[in-house]
């Protein structure tokens, strides 16, 4: 071929040609190969893995005990399935069940002087630690933490009020609100609560009293004030409930091991009428 004709052959042959397109083969490809784009996934069942129970819950016993929380309420929810003591570490598992009984939800919480906490794998926050009403009341008190719950019932019954008379529901922990409140969502668990108890009408906020623990109560009384009466009850004294229980009870520290057993021992459980007497 001449170098005269070479230009407008390849000319010729250049607007024949189709213009190769990255995107366009990788369509062509995935068309051609009958493959689609991947089908949403869908969530798994969660699976709750508890940790295995220790032999006896002394420790736990213990444990709580000496953050002032009434030895009775410790063992009814030892007798209940709501509480028990690891066998590895002897960690304090705080357990929440769903509405047919099922353990749905577990809190680890160290009983050894450590600041160790977390969820067992598999938990599932729609059903945190709770205590129900014996009967349905249109009242809701709100904590951040299991211990901070039990803290609260033991106050209750210390000022000779029934506990088992108000549902009290824990957080699981810290609520995180967004930085701009109308962008924060309502905690899954106490969502799931209200959806499952439309009777009620009062939820009291019994949050901490720092910086985040008030964050965290503003935010929630924006989100329900439409729907609820919402009422501020922070701890009178202290950080938190168990901060306050110590104080109200004049306890200054948890109560040395020795000390603590010691008192153990003069409680007894009274056969007539199933309560727990000092002795």
């Amino acid at each position: 071929v001449s170098a005269a004709i070479l230009p407008s052959i390849i000319s010729s042959r250049s607007r024949n040609m189709t213009l190769w397109k990255p995107w366009k083969f990788s369509r062509d490809r995935r068309w051609r190969t009958g493959s689609h784009p991947p089908a949403p996934k869908k969530d798994k069942p969660k699976v709750l893995l508890l940790p295995p129970k220790n032999k006896d819950c002394n420790r736990v016993i213990q444990y709580l005990f000496g953050r002032g929380i009434d030895y009775q309420l410790i063992q009814e929810c030892i007798s209940d399935g709501t509480l028990y003591e690891s066998a590895d570490y002897h960690n304090a598992v705080f357990i929440g069940k769903d509405e047919s009984g099922t353990p749905k939800y577990a809190a680890l919480r160290s009983t050894l002087g450590s600041t160790f906490k977390q969820d067992a794998s598999g938990s599932d926050k729609r059903y945190s630690f709770r205590l129900l009403a014996r009967e349905p009341t249109d009242t809701l008190h709100l904590f951040e933490a299991a211990i901070d719950l039990l803290s609260y019932a033991t106050y209750l019954k210390c000022e000779g009020k029934d506990y088992k008379s108000e549902s009290l529901l824990s957080l699981s922990g810290v609520y995180q609100p967004k930085k701009e409140m109308k962008d924060s969502k309502i905690p899954i668990a106490l969502t799931t609560f209200l959806s499952a108890n439309p009777q009620i009408k009062t939820i009291v906020l019994h949050l901490d009293n720092d910086k985040v623990g008030r964050l965290c109560t503003a935010t929630l009384k924006e989100l329900l004030q439409k729907d609820y009466k919402i009422v501020d009850d922070p701890p009178p004294v202290g950080k938190d409930f168990n901060d306050f229980l110590l104080s109200y009870l004049e306890i200054a520290r948890p109560m040395p091991k020795r000390e603590m057993q010691i008192l153990l021992e003069r409680y007894a459980y009274s056969e007539i009428g199933g309560t727990f007497i000092l002795i």
